[in-house]
């Protein structure tokens, strides 16, 4: 009654978000309790088909459903057996298809009984039709006109039953129906909106169902970010704290976070500590490296560049009603012993490579792809390359990211005196490119001289150049995709490297 209480407080429907043990599915069965008057539970969908087996079925009307809706039927999905819930499942599927045939055939009596004309859109058949059709217009569900008990579908000039449906259209047909069908004022908690369906056809559907039911408050359980996002004028209820088997402590969050909310959602739906990294998505490198490394203990977001790495573990560390570790990964990059002690004062690692697409070339690495086939010269070869053709490009983008640097630490503050403007000014223009750029060809070539493999690595910034040009000419055909494998699969190298490089 209190879990209520608080929710009746919002006038919006209610997305719960937590990560996996977070008590998501026993709060959806401490809100049933025992109370079956209110609150109706749509499980989760895997599979769906429509018998006519179990002759009970054949009876089944309204109001029979309301009061099966009604019942706890998260709970029932995660304690039956396969099989048994298979059946629950499938008969429940049945008995909805028949009552809103059943109904429609009610009304359609009633009608002729009184004389009157029938209306569209006063069934539930007519809306589930309508709200279906809207979504796969070249779909028409009918009712087979000798018995209102067999659904069948119609597309073009075919005919087909309703289990010829793909698993997403059923889903989206029992949604329909089991919206339809909840009792009038009630809460419709449904668990994982988002099954079988993609993220534009589920914002659709639930816009149209939440329309067609403004009398109810949908509580919906979720781990899909694309579904959080695609509500408009949601509330979100963060479960914090779950102690088995009923004590929660959640808070009811508002959209005004200081983090995008894409990041938020991902956030607080894990349990795990916080790891930002480079990469603009997960389809990143850097992204694939270091949740192959570290995905286990950590949940990996990719954010950008460094700038914004360095930036929203700041944030997240200062939003301490999270209590969530934060911690951020970034290249190389040439930055700055001051720079990179600053950023490990932080939690910041800042990986001795200057890309990430180094960490490929690394010596652990490179023996795991090429130990059984190739001789160990695959280092000498990478410095021949660079010493030949590109030791002034490496020097002058390591001078370009010293002059970014020295512009991004001398920001001329809006509050500053005329004079301390002048001196900032001042600082920037006496930067000495030549000088920084000469120190760089020359601790290359020393780098080169000494053979020192690992410094090499540091300051190298030719990215595909090297990880894909390269080595896949020098070393091995397709070397990156199996550098990719081998730290995927290998648990000693993704030991090796976590010790190397990736130390929290």
């Amino acid at each position: 009654i209190i879990l209520l209480q608080d929710f009746s407080k919002y006038k919006n429907d209610i997305v719960l978000i937590g990560g996996n043990g977070s008590g998501k599915t026993s709060l959806a069965n401490a809100l049933k309790g025992e109370d079956k008057q209110y609150i109706s539970v749509i499980p989760a969908q895997k599979n769906l088909f429509f018998s006519l087996n179990d002759s009970n079925v054949l009876t089944t009307r309204m109001l029979d459903l309301e009061k099966m809706l009604l019942e706890n039927n998260i709970n029932k999905s995660k304690t039956f057996n396969d099989y048994e819930y298979f059946c629950f499942q499938n008969n429940q599927f049945t008995k909805l298809i028949i009552a809103m045939g059943a109904n429609h055939v009610s009304y359609l009596t009633e009608c002729h009984d009184k004389g009157i004309k029938s209306e569209n859109d006063k069934t539930v058949f007519d809306k589930t039709r309508r709200i279906f059709n809207t979504l796969f217009p070249n779909i028409q569900l009918k009712y087979n006109p000798e018995s209102f008990q067999h659904l069948f579908c119609e597309k073009g000039d075919k005919h087909y039953h309703v289990n010829g449906l793909s698993e997403g259209e059923k889903s989206v047909l029992y949604y329909i129906m089991s919206v339809l069908m909840a009792k009038k004022d009630s809460f419709i908690v449904v668990d994982e909106p988002e099954t079988y369906l993609n993220p534009s056809l589920t914002n659709t559907l639930w816009d149209l169902l939440l329309e067609e039911r403004k009398d109810c408050q949908f509580i919906f359980i979720t781990h899909s970010i694309d579904f959080v996002l695609g509500r408009n004028g949601i509330q979100i209820a963060w479960i914090k704290e779950f102690e088995y088997p009923n004590k929660w402590e959640f808070d009811f969050l508002d959209n005004n976070f200081e983090l995008p909310q894409t990041l938020m959602t991902e956030i607080l739906g894990s349990n795990k500590p916080i790891v930002f990294c480079e990469g603009d998505d997960k389809s990143s490198l850097d992204y694939y490296i270091y949740r192959a490394i570290l995905g286990e203990k950590y949940t990996i977001i990719p954010v950008g560049g460094h700038h914004e790495v360095v930036r929203y573990r700041s944030v997240l560390s200062k939003m301490t009603w999270l209590n969530a570790e934060a911690y951020g990964i970034i290249d190389g990059d040439n930055h700055s012993k001051g720079y990179i002690e600053n950023a490990q004062s932080n939690n910041i690692v800042v990986i001795p490579v200057n890309e990430i697409e180094m960490l490929l070339l690394d010596d652990s690495v490179l023996n795991g792809v090429l130990k059984i086939f190739f001789p160990q010269d695959y280092s000498d070869r990478i410095k021949e390359f660079i010493v030949e053709k590109k030791i002034e490009r490496i020097a002058l983008t390591s001078t370009k990211t010293a002059i970014d640097e020295k512009l991004a630490t001398q920001k001329i503050e809006e509050d500053s005196s005329l004079e301390r403007m002048k001196s900032n000014l001042q600082e920037i223009t006496n930067f000495n490119i030549e000088g920084v750029y000469e120190s760089k060809i020359l601790e290359i070539k020393e780098i080169i001289q000494e053979r020192d493999y690992e410094k090499l690595l540091l300051i190298c910034n030719l990215k595909k150049e090297i990880s894909k040009g390269l080595a896949n000419k020098e070393l091995d055909n397709d070397y990156i995709e199996k550098a990719k494998q081998q730290i995927l699969t290998n648990a000693s190298l993704k030991l090796t490297l976590r010790n190397k490089y990736l130390n929290f």
